[in-house]
């Protein structure tokens, strides 16, 4: 199995250097803030992406973004999320749900999320639409 979270997590931390922490953790107590985590939900194979040897030639990876800020600074969790999302698109990624507030045990925490999906990542690591 191709696995390119911790690659594409890589260029999500370059992208937001100076900006945030980053880790690969949904919580709800971050490590500290402001703090993007990028997790990858699945990594799906299509059968009818599956080659004569039943390998995957291209796999469907889901990935959720989330942007935690202090004091429920809206404003800075969606500065965030673009420039995660403007990243991502660049891959040739689609945003399918979000931005979208979503509550956290900590009400001084304004958390925000982004999933992405409906791609497929060859097995060398290019990035194609469906």
């Amino acid at each position: 199995m191709a696995d390119f979270e911790y690659q594409i997590f890589d260029g999500l931390k370059t992208a937001l250097a100076g900006q945030a922490s980053c880790g690969t953790v949904d919580t709800d107590t971050p490590p500290s803030l402001p703090f993007v985590a990028f997790e990858q939900l699945s990594n799906a194979v299509e059968s009818k992406y599956l080659d004569s040897g039943k390998l995957p030639r291209y796999y469907s990876p889901h990935f959720r973004v989330t942007a935690y800020t202090a004091d429920n600074d809206k404003v800075l969790a969606k500065d965030l999320l673009e420039l995660a999302d403007n990243y991502l698109l660049r891959l040739g990624f689609i945003r399918s749900f979000g931005p979208q507030r979503v509550t956290s045990t900590d009400r001084n925490i304004w958390k925000m999320i982004s999933l992405y999906e409906d791609n497929l990542i060859s097995r060398d690591g290019r990035v194609y639409q469906k």
